[in-house]
């Protein structure tokens, strides 16, 4: 069959669901946090199992929403806006300023989660790692921003490293950030190469990254959805990258979607052709999309995947998604 992958995220268990969010609120005891996080990645990794797909992941229980988590890793800035209690739009998040050079002394969590994980599942082999430019999203946007991007390669770069030493064979850099300001014309594509290769810089293993629009309320970040803005630095990370994952399921994406032929022939492609976004869709559904990208990416070098993580649907459409697609890639 066609290989399966998930992109990271799982929704929260319902019985571990209120101890998850104290934790992210700074008021779990202390005691209980190992034993939360270890007891929800062991629900998550059994349900993803359970619809049989290619590859798993941990369901980054200890990242709160993506990376809601990373500023309180860093040193150097400070909150002047908290986030609201409920996030609507990307104007509930939180916002803090630089008061000095950034840094992560004690990590952004990949690494120690990944070691959780493993531990309970000594299959697992994929971990995630935001982009720099990701580490840097909570930031209000100053002069002095830009003198920060080296020190957030060195942060993720160090994040990758760690993921590599603790035994993980494939780490995923995700990169909502690069695609967005590529879709609009604010990143070069020397500029996005730059952030990605260093990142890598001295990493072995299964390299990946992951671009998707965002999603927050079910809504992408940018109303623009062009796959082809993506290619001029796709293509120059031939030999950097082994696998790009791209999200496919907003219509300008899908009707782009004959760009993937112009992948870099010794890159996987992870196509993202199971929209997070909407109801759960059918098999047919989906073996006719995995039919169309076959026409562009041979068999041998696809994967198919979720558009995006799964950690802000309920279970039951998180299941239920990945059951399909399962069945849907198993016919060819």
């Amino acid at each position: 069959m066609i290989r399966t992958t998930v992109v990271g995220s799982w929704p929260l268990p319902e019985m571990y669901r209120e101890r998850l969010l104290q934790y992210h609120r700074g008021i779990l005891p202390e005691m209980l946090i190992k034993p939360t996080l270890v007891g929800a990645a062991e629900i998550a990794i059994r349900e993803q199992k359970s619809t049989g797909v290619t590859q798993f992941m941990g369901g980054e229980f200890f990242a709160e929403m993506f990376i809601q988590h990373i500023p309180r890793k860093l040193t150097g800035i400070r909150l002047v806006k908290p986030q609201a209690p409920e996030l609507k739009s990307y104007s509930d998040l939180a916002e803090y300023e630089l008061v000095d050079d950034i840094d992560a002394p004690h990590g952004l969590g990949y690494v120690e989660a990944f070691r959780r994980e493993s531990q309970i599942a000594p299959d697992l082999e994929k971990a995630s790692v935001p982009g720099p430019l990701e580490v840097l999203a909570h930031l209000r946007p100053t002069p002095e921003l830009r003198t920060q991007i080296p020190r957030a390669i060195m942060i993720v770069n160090r994040e990758i490293r760690g993921l590599v030493a603790a035994g993980a064979r494939e780490v995923q850099l995700d990169i909502p950030y690069i695609a967005i300001r590529s879709v609009l014309g604010r990143l070069t594509p020397a500029e996005a190469v730059e952030l990605i290769a260093q990142s890598f810089a001295g990493v072995e293993g299964i390299k990946t990254i992951h671009c998707c629009l965002g999603d927050l309320g079910s809504q992408p970040a940018i109303t623009v959805h062009n796959l082809r803005a993506l290619l001029p630095y796709i293509e120059r990370l031939s030999g950097v990258i082994d696998k790009v994952h791209l999200e496919c399921s907003h219509p300008g994406q899908w009707a782009d979607r004959a760009c993937l032929r112009d992948i870099p022939k010794d890159m996987e492609v992870v196509a993202g052709i199971v929209d997070v976004k909407a109801p759960v869709e059918t098999v047919d559904q989906i073996e006719e999309r995995i039919r169309e990208v076959l026409r562009f990416v041979e068999p041998e070098r696809l994967w198919i995947a979720p558009s995006c993580g799964l950690g802000r649907r309920t279970t039951e459409v998180a299941i239920g998604k990945l059951s399909r697609m399962v069945e849907a890639a198993k016919r060819f």
